[in-house]
């Protein structure tokens, strides 16, 4: 075999190892891709259902002094409505509450007198994939949020009615017969 014909056989092996080596690269980075959770983007369709407080600044609902003992929210069609149940007995729970105000729809009282649930409504606008607007009675807030959906959870830096501060979990709750929830896309 002469020389010229040894470089081109040579050539075309390297031409072969770097191609073969880009392919298993595309490959590799395509799995990997494909693994991760999908986009965080939170859209009209993601919100759309009903969800239930599950952490507020890391305190399950129920855990702690702020009388706050559980949170659901309903995001349909710019509108938000929801439900607050309080126990009552606590110091904070005056101090922090917005109500009354004109979100509130009714307050259902415990026969005991000591927790409260406080339905109320107000609207919700999806300013970016991660910022949404709140309008709750006389509070207007905007807040960040993000979809988690490896774990199926909203995260806010905020609770929705706007009354307890530091980061919010929330969770899809889960249907009921006939109803509808929070979907995941």
């Amino acid at each position: 075999m002469t020389d010229r014909k040894r470089a081109g056989k040579w050539n075309w092996q390297a031409f072969a190892v770097v191609a073969g080596s880009a392919v298993f690269a595309w490959i590799g980075w395509g799995v990997r891709q494909s693994t991760r959770p999908a986009a965080t983007r939170v859209t009209a369709r993601v919100l759309e259902g009903s969800w239930e407080l599950q952490m507020i600044d890391g305190a399950s609902p129920g855990t702690d002094a702020r009388g706050l003992l559980s949170q659901r929210v309903t995001f349909q069609g710019r509108r938000l409505s929801g439900e607050t149940r309080l126990r009552l007995e606590t110091a904070a729970v005056p101090f922090i509450m917005p109500f009354p105000d004109a979100s509130v729809d009714r307050v259902v009282w415990s026969r005991d007198g000591r927790e409260a649930t406080v339905y109320w409504q107000g609207t919700y606008r999806v300013r970016s994939h991660r910022n949404l607007d709140l309008h709750v009675g006389k509070a207007r807030y905007r807040t960040n949020v993000l979809w988690k959906p490896d774990t199926l959870t909203l995260q806010l830096d905020h609770d929705v009615i706007l009354t307890y501060p530091g980061p919010a979990i929330y969770r899809p709750v889960r249907p009921r017969a006939g109803t509808q929830t929070a979907s995941t896309p």
